[in-house]
């Protein structure tokens, strides 16, 4: 089993970003730090807003 850091942020829009390195919020917009990141369904974290101030720390675990 393997576990990686990871953080997720909501857009303007609604969209959910999951990001692999933290992102920097710069003018209104989370910025990625690296090009490893995707969008995820929207209905996921709904605890994640646009105005967050800081990208939500989540683990990811993957199993094989």
């Amino acid at each position: 089993m393997k576990t990686l850091k990871a953080w997720v942020a909501r857009d303007e829009n609604g969209m959910l970003y999951l990001y692999l390195s933290k992102p920097i919020n710069f003018e209104g917009r989370w910025i990625p730090t690296s090009n490893r990141f995707t969008v995820m369904n929207e209905e996921l974290f709904p605890e994640v807003k646009w105005d967050d101030e800081e990208p939500t720390e989540v683990t990811i675990t993957v199993k094989r």
